[in-house]
């Protein structure tokens, strides 16, 4: 007779016992398992006089923290997440890996089931593309790599930004065994086509490229690689970065830690913001024991990227994990640290570090007001401006799992919401995976049983008002990269110094995925050319015939977001001056010996700006430009 075995894979074992299947190593026999029990359902998720009208009757007001609870709900007023669908695999594999990885980005969500079977391949994986009309999901298509093989393990990893996802699976072979690919999948109207299968230029056997982690933000995509060693340095892990121009994706470079070590698995995790990347390394050891953890941040100058800072935990111990989750919004980024004990042992938690300048601090950390041991809170985390979800994914009763809001008012964060599925089940794992869109939450339950689907869950809340963030005037300087030159929303204007030839491309940022509106010059010499095009939060307005020695001001007209709230009328205001290399409103020879003091300097952020020929580098030809217009001015 058989032992009776049961097993529960944690994010922080899974990768590895994969890797040694594929890899041979490991050989595991599954025996049948008896279907579970379905846990009771949650009551209603309430707020304000509702709450407090239940509370009455059920007999527990006097519970200080139920009362409480209630109570912040009715001062604060704070938007509480709603149950809106359950997405289940099309296919019903009842292997329990449908929702271990979702993305999710305005009307579109992505979930990954990377051990769904092919014909007679088994884990090929799959990944399912669903989007919303009003309130209804409907799957719009089912994506598989044009490669696809048994034990690709395809959507182990999935992240999605507009119209473009990308897909990991790291038990593809290219041709090492489980070496990885990641692939990108492109939308036009209602329908999805392979663009392009990325591999790591150095990729080895095992590397598992993809397998774990992918992001993407407009035309960059960075894949970790945890398990990829650096020479004799076994699983120190590592993170790529590809770019696209047109519709081609090219290896930019490779990231690795300054001070990585054996074992860290640094690409555990990767979040992408513009031009900052965060890598979590959930392994590292910074003192006595194992697996403290941290993250790292690099930022983009041009085409490099550099480290910008190593982030760890203030309090961090042996076997917390810090780094074993990521996320950035703007300024601010969340590592989770899945086993940390604070009160108890396994409760999870999660940080919030913020940047100033090019410093990041710790600002907070988050803790469940409910802390248990092995919740496992920060196994998944999600972040948008001042709201955060912590994935808790062995909370609730028989590991149901759960998953916490936070939310953020000036520089102080507390827990507002507590999200449990009302059908949960045991072992349900709800909130081993989340993504944040808008006003739109997409939270992932894989089951840790295999005779289980797995499923993703939605939740809404009421949208933030439509506001302009920020606005900046971009452009691409040669092969050194895309730099932005910031239009203050108030007060004295930014100035455009570098030559345009009276074309020049200004984009816009919004505190909400903004989908139609239009533009035009309202003061000033020059026009918009074109209809404005529209990425997620961003909006971007083509301007043509713009004179020099001038201010314009552009005016935002009709911009809808996703919720249909549209903008005011919003007028931002621009310099032009050819030449003034510090944006002081006229060209003078202090722009003239600064751009002399950066010639021949790789181009920055800090130094930009005296490229003013936007070919890439400070020359001769940016100096002669310079001087020639020394004297002029904005009126």
């Amino acid at each position: 007779m058989w032992p009776t075995l049961s097993v529960v894979f944690a994010c922080k074992g899974e990768a590895m016992i994969t890797k040694a299947i594929l890899l041979g190593i490991l050989t595991i026999s599954i025996l049948p398992v008896l279907p579970l029990t379905a846990a009771p359902s949650d009551p209603p998720l309430l707020r304000g006089d509702a709450a407090l009208t239940s509370l009455k009757a059920a007999g527990t007001y006097d519970s200080l923290q139920s009362a409480a609870a209630a109570a912040r709900e009715e001062a604060e007023g704070t938007p509480m997440f709603s149950f809106q669908a359950k997405l289940l695999s099309p296919a019903g594999a009842m292997n329990g890996n449908f929702g271990f990885t979702v993305a999710l980005s305005g009307e579109t969500a992505v979930v990954g089931d990377s051990r769904e079977a092919a014909g007679a391949n088994a884990n090929q994986g799959a990944a399912y593309v669903f989007i919303r009309n009003g309130t209804t999901w409907t799957q719009q298509q089912k994506l598989t790599a044009s490669d696809g093989a048994a034990n690709a393990l395809f959507g182990g990893s999935v992240a999605i930004d507009g119209d473009t996802l990308v897909v990991g699976a790291g038990g593809a072979t290219n041709p090492g065994g489980a070496q990885g690919a990641a692939y990108v999948f492109v939308r036009n109207g209602t329908v999805w086509s392979q663009q392009q299968k990325l591999t790591a230029a150095d990729g080895a056997s095992g590397d598992f490229f993809g397998g774990e982690s992918v992001a993407i933000r407009g035309d960059t995509v960075a894949v970790g690689v945890p398990d990829d060693d650096n020479g004799t340095i076994r699983d120190q892990g590592s993170a790529y970065v590809f770019v696209r121009n047109g519709t081609l994706w090219t290896q930019q470079q490779k990231l690795t830690a300054s001070d990585g070590s054996s074992d860290d698995r640094f690409g555990v995790r990767v979040a992408i913001e513009n031009n900052t990347v965060v890598v979590g390394a959930h392994f590292d050891t910074l003192g006595p024991g194992f697996g403290h953890g941290s993250a790292y941040v690099f930022v983009r100058n041009g085409a490099l990227w550099t480290e910008q800072q190593k982030l760890i935990a203030s309090d961090g111990a042996s076997n917390d994990e810090f780094g074993g989750s990521v996320a950035i919004s703007g300024e601010t980024v969340m590592i989770g640290a899945p086993f940390d004990t604070a009160t108890a042992n396994g409760q999870g938690s999660a940080y919030i570090f913020v940047r100033n300048g090019t410093t990041w601090t710790e600002q907070q950390k988050l803790v469940a007001s409910d802390p248990a041991t092995g919740d496992g809170l920060g196994v998944s985390v999600a972040l948008q401006n001042n709201t955060a979800i912590a994935g808790a994914a062995y909370n609730s009763a028989s590991t149901r799992g759960s998953a916490y809001v936070f939310s953020r008012t000036g520089a102080t964060w507390s827990q507002v919401q507590k999200v449990i599925p009302t059908d949960g089940v045991a072992n349900g794992g709800f909130g081993v995976s989340a993504s944040f869109s808008g006003n739109t939450a997409l939270i992932g339950a894989k089951s840790s049983s295999f005779n289980t689907q797995g499923s993703a869950y939605v939740y809404t809340a009421p949208a933030s008002a439509l506001q302009l963030t920020a606005a900046v005037s971009r452009r691409t300087h040669g092969a050194a990269g895309t730099f932005d030159v910031l239009l203050p929303l108030s007060g004295a204007p930014g100035v455009e110094c570098r030559n345009g030839s009276g074309a020049h491309t200004l984009v816009f940022a919004f505190t909400n995925e903004v989908v139609s509106g239009s533009a035009s010059v309202t003061a000033g010499i020059g026009s918009v050319l074109g209809s404005p095009t529209f990425s997620g939060n961003t909006m971007s307005v083509n301007l043509t015939g713009v004179a020099n020695a001038q201010q314009i001001t552009v005016t935002l007209q009709s911009v809808t977001d996703s919720f249909a709230q549209v903008l005011p009328n919003t007028s931002v205001n621009l310099g032009v001056l050819l030449g003034d290399t510090n944006g002081s409103g006229g060209v003078t020879s202090s722009d003239v010996s600064g751009t002399k003091a950066v010639a021949n300097q790789t181009l920055t952020s800090a130094n930009f700006r005296s490229d003013v020929s936007v070919n890439g580098s400070i020359n001769a030809s940016d100096i002669g430009q310079v001087k020639a217009a020394s004297g002029t001015s904005i009126p």
